[in-house]
């Protein structure tokens, strides 16, 4: 054998260096417990199961266990890849998911309200008109309050996640247009002017990215351009006089015209729900009937009865009062740079 050369070949012995030094740092591991690489495996491994178990929790409809769960997730992540990954870009985009499923489910419980058989002056609860009745407005107003408190965190969680899709992905990679897409559906969800303007914006850009990158039968496509006119429609109506929502996250914009008819329609089915055959309603029954259907901080300022005309012009009233209050906002910042609010360039 010539004198410098090495009894297996070159490829075989660097196998053979690298499966050694492998077993090494295997075994090395193992009789280290706080070895940087064995802690950070280890958080690797616990963020995975963590993330398993916020998906049950979500499938049981558990949504402040998941969401717990998930922020626990989401710190490992941080501590592991950094503020700036894919992975928490991923747990922000879950966490947004999230707060979504849990919003939609509270409204539907807000919904849920006793029907009344306006047909009899009795209050009849048959099986078809009853449903499970809220407590009290105390508690509507509770989760009024929550569901206002989801919305926010789900649209800041998905500006999140867009902010880190720009920074690791850039404006033109396809997980940024769907990041896009996601903050656009979820800026519809407030009924706001300055949020809808949004929308357009985030769905408008959305739709520009993805039609360079997919086909033009994605799917996707389809669902961001009926989300855009929705929100195109969403915009033209809040440019009509007084349409805005007394209830943001709850209801949707109305004119003065629907708070009138809708309100007639509460005086019609407190009378019914009085028995009484007057054509006044108290004061009380007003207050109490107006706080359950949502206006929470009504008071009834005189003590007298009062006929449906004054009902209504009373209610309206306060709707205006409200919805003045929740929409007087400024214009939000940016999500990221040059997604400027209604930018359909």
């Amino acid at each position: 054998m010539p004198r410098g050369k090495s009894a297996c070949g070159g490829g075989a012995c660097h196998q053979s260096r690298t499966k050694l030094q492998a077993n090494e740092l295997a075994l090395e591991l193992a009789t280290q417990p706080q070895h940087p690489l064995n802690q950070a495996n280890r958080q690797e491994h616990t963020a995975e199961v963590l993330l398993i178990l916020m998906r049950t929790y979500r499938d049981l409809e558990m949504f402040d266990e998941a969401r717990r769960i998930l922020k626990e997730a989401m710190t490992l992540s941080i501590s592991r890849h950094g503020d700036e990954s894919e992975n928490v870009a991923t747990c922000h985009s879950n966490m947004s998911a999230l707060c979504s499923q849990q919003a939609a489910a509270i409204k539907k419980n807000m919904r849920q309200s006793v029907r009344l058989d306006q047909g009899s002056k009795e209050l009849r609860l048959k099986p078809e008109n009853v449903r499970p009745l809220i407590p009290t407005f105390e508690q509507r107003q509770e989760q009024y309050g929550q569901l206002q408190d989801l919305v926010d965190e789900a649209i800041a969680n998905g500006k999140e996640n867009l902010r880190i899709q720009v920074h690791v992905a850039g404006v033109k990679h396809l997980n940024t247009g769907i990041a896009y897409c996601n903050l656009g559906f979820l800026y519809l969800d407030p009924y706001k002017p300055v949020e809808t303007r949004e929308a357009v914006a985030m769905l408008t850009k959305a739709l520009r990215i993805l039609r360079r990158l997919v086909d033009d039968d994605d799917p996707r496509l389809l669902q961001i351009s009926t989300r855009l006119k929705e929100a195109h429609a969403a915009l033209a109506r809040f440019e009509e006089p007084g349409v805005l929502s007394a209830l943001p996250c709850w209801w949707p914009p109305t004119s003065r015209q629907e708070d009138e008819a809708e309100m007639a329609s509460v005086f019609a089915a407190l009378q019914c729900a009085t028995g009484s055959s007057s054509r006044n309603l108290s004061s009380e029954a007003m207050e109490q009937g107006l706080r359950m259907h949502g206006l929470f901080n009504f008071t009834a300022s005189s003590s007298d009865p009062v006929d449906v005309t004054a009902f209504v012009a009373i209610a309206c009233n306060a709707l205006q009062k409200m919805k003045v209050d929740a929409n007087g906002d400024s214009a939000p910042v940016p999500a990221v740079p040059g997604a400027r609010a209604g930018d359909e360039s």
